[in-house]
């Protein structure tokens, strides 16, 4: 025989059948041996093989190996039982039969080979190393090819065969274990049909449950990566071994469960469903084997957390005295509320996907800390807080964390941290959370910022940073209301806003505050109001407020206090004198939702201006445009919303006291409303069973702080449900009260006043039939109809404001000035200079004059144009001017009509003529 020696050898192909899917590098051994014979080397090679093997803890000491006809070795692993062989090895020799190479594992572990070289590999040359690698290289690869198409023509014979199986109804295994059947097939001689797909679906193999419980893969197919997937919600995905186990996590969870067929199976698999599944909460669900040599489900557990980052349980008992070892056993010995109790920690654990070197315990959350010196410690942070879900808003921008925690009373709170706060001061997201009972270690402050900034949850959640309806959702700061296939939830820079909080019942509101509104026109209108701005959305309505005037302690706030209690405490109303900033910001946590704003006069009195832009502002729905620090625009904010206003003084008396006239815009967006209904009793027709009208208020303010807070929320609820149907019944409802109110030919700011006083009486009906109120039919309309026609009075009538501003300001100069500006027909003397004529026929004004005095602030057309259309003034053919000869010269004139004057106008005006006047020399008559 020849002998191994330093010298060149020429090698022929490697021989071996079969080859495992997946192989790693080659690890080479740099030891060199000497001459030997043969014969004795590859006896001492192949126990050298098998030593190894069995440190490595793939070979049972002493385990004999057998060899099937291809050369594949099979031998018992380390925890096989008597007569079982799951253990493998591929040798492969040189052409004069030596032992060079080997790979080895054992089934239990798919994808774990393990490599064995030739001692004395290092002693070959370079060239003969490189040449070796080479056949070693192709080798592999042949056999992977061929591997590949043996498993491809067994499972598709395979598949055929199952494709005739129907599925299980009972079987006695499923019996024993307590189990339903999921997916299984029924097989030949009365055999359970397991069938494994990949993550893509395709075929991989079955295995058959014997009725003893006995269980055998079919040969020749494979199983690396293959699994049996029983659907449920899969938001969270349970991977275990064996089907009982995973059947078992199923029924008592209804969690997606997997089963990956055993324990060597369990890494490929929860790397696939890992890729598949991104944003799902994998949890490995092991078999605790702690009565064999070797715990493998726990070490597969450690594996596969420490390289994917899946948590894994392992299944713990009251009682061992039947070795138990899997979640089956578990839900058998002490029932399904047992497993569930021991997996939803963890499913905990894997949504909240805690970063690393931090941990979340009952008492706190714990940074993990090594000395210099080794020793590990961990440090407290904080209170229990969890971070539960990415946030984003609904342009996928501005993203946040939502935070969990509970405060000393036991109480709940929900905070949606924005990340723009983690860029600047501590304090800036510290506040907010203590101020819902957080509390944490100053020194390691660093830390708990690392951990908020760290946390990838698995749960997703879109923010927005106001109240209202997002698609056919209702967002408050503290619910969301209606059905949707996403979490939404409020985010904002500060602390959650006030005035949506819930106190007592709906039927407590209805008995106790609702039913004061009865026949109380103000109450029962500024209560449809707090639902009507609800409606907005659903009607493309624009917003808008409602002002309630009247004199000191008549009522007012009352109004605003019940009206509130809508939607929350009506304590600490907000009051008008506030920044821009801080109106733009209380618009926008109330969109769609009730702003109540107490005291106008303290705005009103201190900047008349400011007041003014407030109302055009807040009617607008947006705020000023603004720039960020870099120059960008920044997002402005937007609202739509109905508010309610109280306050002694009217906004056209603010405006006048200031010099300034009230405009189109500021009417019909701020519609002012006489707060006392004419009874005697300030703001209220009726005190019901209460002695006078300071303790039906009191009562009112009592009853409002007791209970509130659930009226809208019910009313969203019904809206929510039944959105497109109340739509259509809204709709006709607002135009029936449009129609009732009679205004044919009013001006279109009167018609679009009007409008609103439409969704309200509407909002206030439709609540009503909810069952919401405990009104009678009617009472809303009824008391829209009354504060329209207050509304209607109070402004004069039903034409334009433009119109009506126009002709009051020129009738009154004509007024003020008739006696001292104008040339009278009797030759009376005049003082000042001259602006006309005036005579019998009625007021001849210079063109001059009638533009640059008597149109001061106005448009001379506009003015000159409305004289013409209303009548009053006198033309020759299409020019609203004409000659006339005064003091015998012939001038262009404004011809202006006696028709203008009321009776009351024309005694002012003969009072005024009687006055003695001196003539001073007439400017405009050249």
């Amino acid at each position: 025989m020849n002998t191994a020696t330093t010298e060149t050898t020429t090698y022929s192909d490697l021989v071996s059948p079969r080859l495992p899917e997946s192989v790693g590098s080659i690890r080479l051994l740099q030891i060199k041996t000497n001459k030997t014979d043969v014969t004795a080397q590859s006896v001492m090679l192949d126990a050298q093989l098998k030593s190894h093997m069995v440190e490595v803890g793939c070979m049972n000491d002493g385990a004999e190996v057998t060899i099937n006809d291809s050369g594949f070795w099979r031998f018992e692993d380390a925890e096989d039982a008597p007569g079982k062989k799951t253990g493998w090895c591929i040798p492969f020799y040189s052409d004069d039969n030596r032992l060079i190479f080997a790979m080895f594992g054992t089934h239990r572990e798919q994808d774990e080979n393990h490599f064995w070289e030739y001692s004395g590999f290092c002693a070959l040359t370079d060239d003969e190393q490189s040449e070796l690698r080479i056949q070693i290289e192709n080798r592999k690869a042949d056999l992977a090819l061929e591997r590949k198409l043996n498993l491809a023509s067994s499972r598709e014979e395979l598949s055929a065969i199952i494709a005739q199986c129907p599925p299980v109804a009972n079987h006695e295994y499923l019996d024993k274990k307590g189990v339903k059947a999921h997916g299984l097939l029924q097989g030949r001689n009365n055999e359970l049909y397991i069938p494994f797909h990949d993550i893509d679906g395709n075929f991989i193999t079955v295995q058959r449950i014997l009725p003893d419980g006995s269980k055998f893969l079919w040969s020749g197919c494979g199983k690396t990566g293959g699994f049996l997937k029983i659907v449920g919600d899969t938001r969270v995905i349970l991977i275990a071994e064996g089907y009982a186990t995973a059947a078992s996590l199923f029924e008592a969870t209804g969690y997606t469960s997997i089963m990956a067929i055993d324990a060597g199976n369990l890494a490929p698999v929860a790397k696939a469903i890992q890729q598949k599944y991104p944003r799902s909460a994998i949890v490995l669900c092991c078999d605790n084997d702690q009565f064999k040599n070797r715990n493998t489900g726990a070490e597969k557990g450690i594996q596969i957390q420490s390289s994917l980052g899946i948590p894994y349980v392992l299944p713990k008992f009251e009682d061992l005295s039947s070795k138990p070892t899997d979640f089956n056993d578990l839900a058998q010995l002490e029932g399904i509320e047992a497993v569930v109790q021991q997996i939803e920690p963890f499913v905990q654990m894997a949504n909240l996907r805690i970063p690393a070197g931090f941990e979340l315990k009952e008492s706190g959350v714990f940074h993990e800390q090594t000395s210099r010196d080794g020793v590990t410690s961990q440090n407290w942070l904080c209170s229990p807080l969890k971070i539960t879900a990415l946030t984003r808003d609904i342009s996928s921008e501005s993203w946040g964390r939502l935070l969990e925690l509970t405060d000393n009373d036991g109480t709940e709170h929900r905070f949606a941290l924005p990340m723009s706060m983690l860029t600047g001061q501590p304090s800036e997201y510290l506040k907010p959370l203590v101020n819902k009972g957080l509390t944490y270690s100053n020194e390691q402050r660093n830390h708990l910022h690392q951990y908020l900034s760290g946390a990838n949850p698995i749960n997703m959640a879109r923010c927005v940073d106001k109240t209202g309806w997002f698609k056919r959702i209702f967002v408050l700061p503290n619910e969301v209301i209606g059905e949707t296939d996403e979490t939404i939830i409020f985010q904002s820079n500060s602390t959650t806003p006030k005035g949506f909080e819930a106190s007592g019942t709906l039927d407590d509101w209805k008995e106790h505050v609702s039913s004061l509104c009865i026949d109380n026109s103000r109450l029962l209108f500024g209560t449809s109001v707090a639902f009507a701005t609800i409606l907005l959305q659903m009607l493309d309505g624009e917003s808008g407020g409602f002002h309630f005037r009247c004199g000191s302690s008549r009522g007012k706030t009352t109004i605003l206090m019940l009206a509130k209690s809508v939607w929350g405490t009506p304590d600490s109303l907000p009051r008008w004198r506030a920044t821009a900033n801080g109106l733009e910001g209380l618009a926008t946590v109330h969109n769609h939702s009730l702003l109540c704003l107490d005291e106008f006069s303290q705005l009103a009195e201190v900047s008349p201006k400011v007041a003014g832009e407030a109302i055009y502002m807040l009617g607008n729905g947006e705020g000023k445009q603004r720039s960020r620090r870099d120059g960008s625009n920044a997002n402005r904010q937007t609202w739509q919303l109905l508010y309610l206003s109280a306050g002694e003084v009217s906004l056209k008396a603010t405006l006048e006291q200031a010099g300034m006239t009230v405009r189109a815009g500021q009417e019909v967006r701020f519609i002012d409303l006489p707060a006392d209904a004419g009874g005697g009793l300030g703001a209220f027709d009726t005190v019901h069973d209460y002695a006078d009208g300071n303790r039906f208020a009191l009562a009112i303010k009592e009853n409002a702080m007791k209970y509130h807070g659930t009226a809208a929320k019910e009313f969203i609820r019904q809206l929510s449900i039944g959105f497109d149907e109340y739509k259509e019944k809204l709709i006709q409802k607002v135009d029936d009260f449009h129609a009732s109110l009679d205004l044919d030919g009013a001006d279109p700011q009167v018609l679009r006043v009007a409008q609103r006083f439409a969704t309200v009486a509407a909002a206030g009906e439709l609540a009503s039939e909810m069952g919401i109120t405990g009104w009678g039919t009617g009472q809303a309309d009824w008391a829209s109809t009354v504060c329209f026609e207050a509304w209607l009075e109070e402004r004069g009538g039903s034409e334009s404001h433009e119109e009506s501003q126009a002709l009051d300001t020129v009738k009154g100069r004509l007024l003020e000035h008739g006696s001292a500006r104008f040339v009278h027909h009797d030759g009376r003397p005049h003082s000042g200079d001259t602006w006309g004529h005036n005579t019998s026929e009625g007021i001849f004004v210079y063109t001059k004059a009638f533009s640059e005095h008597l149109c001061a602030g106005l448009d001379p057309k506009y003015v000159a144009n409305l004289l013409n259309e209303q009548g009053y003034l006198s033309t020759n053919g299409a020019r609203l001017t004409k000659t006339k000869r005064l003091d015998g010269k012939a001038v262009r004139c404004y011809h202006i009509l006696p028709t203008l004057f009321s009776e009351a106008d024309l005694e002012t005006a003969e009072a005024l003529e009687e006055t003695d006047i001196t003539t001073t020399t007439n400017e405009y008559s050249v």
